[in-house]
């Protein structure tokens, strides 16, 4: 049986918070997911699939986090930052 095509997002997904904060992701060719907080640094993140249940959770590393084994399914990140907590979806298809 083959394998359904994998699409993969080459644009990077931008969300803008109230204070100017950037939340950037995208999926790499080989599936890779790098998550990027512009300004960012050592912020809390979770990360929870369509029915809120905690998939991944701990620290940015210099404000960037890569998952290298997600399922195709839609996520939510949520980032708390000094200013407040921003939520991104993220669609692995």
């Amino acid at each position: 049986m083959e394998k359904p095509a994998i699409t993969l997002n080459v644009e990077p997904q931008k969300v803008y918070d109230k204070q100017s904060n950037m939340l950037t992701w995208y999926v790499t060719e080989s599936g890779i997911v790098n998550v990027w907080l512009q300004h960012g640094s050592s912020e809390n993140y979770k990360l929870t699939d369509i029915n809120g249940r905690i998939i991944k959770q701990g620290d940015l590393k210099e404000g960037r986090i890569m998952f290298t084994d997600l399922e195709r399914a839609l996520y939510t990140i949520h980032v708390n930052t000094a200013k407040g907590t921003i939520r991104k979806e993220i669609d692995i298809q």
